[in-house]
């Protein structure tokens, strides 16, 4: 079953706090906000790691960035670079990120696209760096995509180890989602 997310964001029923609090981010870190939406985390992010840091907001939807480009402008917000991309690729420096976030992404791609998406978070990651992932719960919720494609814990957790990562821990970040967090193992 093919699952479009649109661009949109994942706010409303998300502990923003939680996830910011797991992220542990630094000023001047470098993040990466794959699959951004309307940049609600990006925004969020930008004020954690300070005007040193930077995040891409990467997503393939026009509007999404247009919208993103007038938040920042409002909030007078210079530390995100956003970027009109596929996930699968993204057009930056390969070992430069701190962190690489996606938010209720990674089950709209197939299962080859998903490693795919790993491999590049993968090389755009510092050899410390760490990436996040919240996926919705795999189980009939009132939001979301339609359960057959949703990713259960123990098979999000295998596919991230089985391509470059150590799991660290998860933690649920809504009555719908669960938060992932992986190293980068070299």
């Amino acid at each position: 079953m093919e699952h479009k997310h649109s661009g949109k964001s994942s706010k409303r029923f998300l502990d923003t706090k939680k996830i910011l609090n797991e992220l542990n981010l630094n000023h001047g870190q470098i993040v990466i906000d794959a699959g951004c939406g309307d940049g609600y985390f990006s925004m969020l992010m930008a004020n954690e790691i300070g005007t040193s840091g930077k995040i891409y907001s990467v997503d393939s939807h026009d509007d999404s960035i247009i919208l993103l480009n007038k938040n920042m402008r409002d909030d007078s917000i210079l530390n995100i670079i956003p970027i009109i991309s596929d996930i699968k690729n993204v057009p930056i420096k390969k070992g430069i990120a701190d962190i690489y976030y996606m938010s209720n992404v990674l089950h709209g791609f197939d299962d080859v696209e998903k490693v795919v998406v790993l491999k590049n978070a993968n090389d755009l990651l510092k050899a410390d760096g760490k990436i996040g992932i919240v996926e919705f719960k795999k189980e009939e919720l009132p939001i979301g995509p339609s359960t057959d494609i949703k990713l259960s814990e123990e098979d999000l957790i295998n596919l991230v180890s089985n391509n470059g990562f150590d799991f660290l821990r998860s933690v649920e970040v809504g009555d719908y989602s669960n938060f992932f967090i992986f190293k980068k193992n070299n």
